[in-house]
């Protein structure tokens, strides 16, 4: 960063709440935040703001934590927050009330002149989105990567499929193939619906991974790739959802409390004690998002791929759809 260093945000935090409110007389200070929940929370801890407005999550939240109420709209400014602050008395020992709502912001006219000028800007793209990389198969339609976070999206395993599959065909001279693909919700950061009929485009890709994303192949036992995965989808929207190719199955048991079971990987029923070959983002692995892998590749790390043998996500599909390409023009 040119020199410049990054502070602690709780202790930067902590000084100029004094600051505003003893030498600056503010009445009261709400932070804007880009942090995930857990660390939101923790300002909802240590702090006794009444309202906390933050971002970087792509769900919505609305919730009380320790007295202090954390607003998140989401992605994309698809929902703002109309909050009101006010109070009952004009002495500054009273106490706020928060009021606030999640609107729609597709509810209001958008301004004209910003209406045209968004418009030029996107025409600078439209090379990239009429360039077709591949259909899409009916069996990832419709074609939504919104709430990535949150649950497996068709534009998750369509991803992870064509990476599987465009792997599998780089590495056809050697000795295995790659079993399954696995990736992150955080890393399928479109939050798109497309509309019916879309093609895969060269916009799409750009907009769903981003250019310096790599992947690298990992052996994992089949339990504990199922138990990474579960613990990914059992509880609230996070990074870390883990979306997985079409050759991976899982099954949600009626009244289970341990949330959801993989079933199969590569299209078979799942063998808990074989070792797969697992493509998936190597930094996620330890990342802290699915406790089991964390705990099993940091007290195994000897288990990782080294750096070199990384396959930038963008470079593998792009030489995988000239191949196709010119199959096509040589048939």
């Amino acid at each position: 960063f040119g020199g410049a260093t990054i502070d602690d945000p709780w202790e930067t935090l902590r000084e100029y709440k004094e600051i505003l409110e003893n030498d600056e007389g503010c009445d009261v200070v709400v932070p804007l935040q880009h942090t995930y929940v857990p660390d939101d929370h923790k300002t909802c801890r240590e702090f006794d703001f009444p309202v906390v407005l933050s971002g970087h999550d792509h769900h919505r939240v609305d919730e009380i934590v320790e007295g202090t109420r954390l607003i998140k709209p989401g992605l994309d400014g698809v929902y703002a927050t109309v909050l009101e602050i006010s109070w009952d008395k004009a002495s500054s020992s009273s106490e706020p009330k928060i009021r606030s709502e999640f609107v729609k912001t597709s509810n209001w006219k958008p301004d004209p002149d910003l209406k045209l000028e968004n418009k030029r800007a996107y025409d600078a793209l439209l090379p990239l989105r009429n360039t077709e990389l591949a259909r899409v198969p009916p069996t990832f339609t419709p074609l939504s990567s919104v709430n990535s976070r949150g649950k497996v999206c068709t534009m998750g395993k369509f991803i992870c499929s064509l990476l599987r599959s465009s792997l599998n065909v780089s590495r056809r001279q050697r000795r295995q193939l790659v079993d399954a693909v696995l990736l992150m919700g955080g890393n399928v950061r479109g939050g798109t619906e497309y509309p019916p009929g879309s093609f895969f485009s060269l916009e799409a890709l750009e907009a769903e991974i981003k250019p310096d994303e790599t992947v690298g192949i990992v052996k994992m036992p089949g339990w504990l790739l199922s138990e990474g995965i579960t613990a990914t989808h059992s509880g609230d929207p996070i990074p870390g959802w883990v979306q997985f190719d079409d050759g991976v199955k899982e099954e949600y048991p009626e009244n289970s409390v341990k949330g959801p079971i993989i079933t199969h990987v590569a299209g078979k029923e799942i063998e808990p004690d074989r070792i797969y070959s697992v493509a998936t983002k190597v930094s996620d692995l330890t990342n802290g998002q699915s406790p089991p892998w964390t705990e099993y590749y940091e007290a195994h790390p000897e288990h990782l791929p080294p750096k070199g043998a990384y396959a930038n996500i963008h470079a593998e599909l792009m030489s995988f759809f000239a191949r196709n390409m010119w199959r096509k023009i040589w048939e």
